[in-house]
């Protein structure tokens, strides 16, 4: 019998850190927040959900620790990419088993996560919510994707910005976006808010940040492993290519953003041909996706689709169609349904996502995030 009703979380005052349980099995559920509750650990919230097949979990805003019941899985690598993809990386993780293995166990030890097996070690779970060292919390890794202009003003920082606003949205977990030294500086337009010269918070799970000089120091600041995912908007036409093999090395995705023209199309083959020959030596991105920004209308004498492609030697990933700017240039763009579904669809690439399929099979996330890291 649970402890709790279908309130799903015992009284806590407002801007209170929550203790949260994940499972789908009551008798674990239970197991758990007796422990706790006999330890006067509160207040609890309870998230009736199967870690393993969850896209979203609805969580609280403030939490110290997540509980999370992974049943008999033993997918490690799998595992820790699903939580630094759904849970908040400022949370101590606990995850807690079936598995009897000291392997796993180690395992995940060295992703940042605390492992226990059930029922044999339900009497540490109190010790180890308690244990909220800054080590444990801080070496679980950022996700950084990096999304890459092939030209000037071809609106990658607009695209950046809804990439980065719609994963804060849609996961709920702390978002950065990093706009680089080299780039338009125009974040402040496009989300109609003021930035400060640090780091701005736009919305709950959304921060901006401007970059530094280098991009050396943005890809290697300590700093971004606070946050779950890091969104990165660099200019790259105006790189060498000692500059884009550092990019492409140590990025765990990459979107291209080209326009209907030579110009931005050469830069993206030469990217895309540099990072094929890092891969044959174990180095560069292994998830890089293109994306076509139509900014302006559609004209004669253009290139295709289909001629991009050829010319490419890849399929273009995401077509974000022209849409007419507003009259006043210091007003945002906003985008349409149509772009805005666009941008949500490169989103859930970018996430390991298929819209598609999730509307038939509720669920891909768990098959997908294996390919997340290098």
């Amino acid at each position: 019998m649970l402890l709790f009703s279908n309130a799903d979380k015992s009284k806590g005052s407002e801007g209170q850190e929550y203790v949260v349980i994940v499972s789908s099995r009551p008798d674990w559920m239970s197991d758990i927040c007796s422990q706790l509750v006999l330890k006067n650990i509160e207040p609890l919230f309870q998230v009736k959900a199967n870690f393993l097949t969850a896209d979203v979990l609805d969580l609280p805003e403030y939490i110290s620790a997540i509980i999370i019941d992974i049943e008999k899985s033993d997918n490690c690598a799998l595992l820790l990419n699903k939580i630094t993809t759904l849970l908040p990386s400022s949370a101590k993780c606990l995850v807690v088993g079936d598995t009897d293995s000291i392997t796993l166990s180690q395992q995940f030890i060295a992703g940042g996560v605390s492992y226990l097996h059930y029922p044999s070690q339900l009497v540490n779970v109190v010790q180890n919510v308690k244990d909220s060292s800054a080590e444990m919390k801080n070496r679980r890794s950022a996700i950084k994707i990096s999304i890459l202009g092939c030209k000037g003003g071809i609106g990658n920082s607009l695209i950046s910005y809804h990439v980065a606003q719609h994963i804060a949205t849609k996961n709920r977990v702390p978002v950065l976006l990093v706009q680089g030294a080299g780039g338009s500086q125009d974040i402040d337009l496009i989300s109609d808010k003021a930035l400060e010269k640090d780091v701005s918070e736009l919305t709950t799970y959304l921060s901006v940040k401007p970059g530094n000089a280098k991009y050396t120091d943005d890809l290697n600041d300590k700093a971004l492993e606070r946050y779950n995912f890091v969104v990165f908007d660099y200019p790259i036409f105006n790189l060498n290519k000692e500059d884009i093999e550092f990019v492409l090395s140590s990025s765990d995705c990459v979107v291209l953003v080209i326009g209907h023209d030579l110009a931005s199309l050469r830069v993206a083959k030469s990217a895309l041909d540099v990072n094929r020959f890092l891969r044959t030596v174990s180095g560069g991105v292994k998830r890089e996706f293109v994306c076509l920004n139509q900014i302006r209308p559609t004209a004669n004498g253009v290139l295709t689709i289909g001629d991009l492609t050829s010319l490419l030697g890849g399929d273009i990933s995401s077509h974000i169609l022209y849409q007419r700017p507003p009259g006043d240039p210091s007003k945002p763009l906003r985008f349409l349904a149509k772009q805005n579904s666009a941008v949500s669809a490169l989103a859930n690439q970018v996430l390991g996502q298929n819209m598609a399929a999730n509307k038939s099979t509720g669920s891909s996330i768990s098959r997908l995030l294996n390919k997340f890291k290098k």
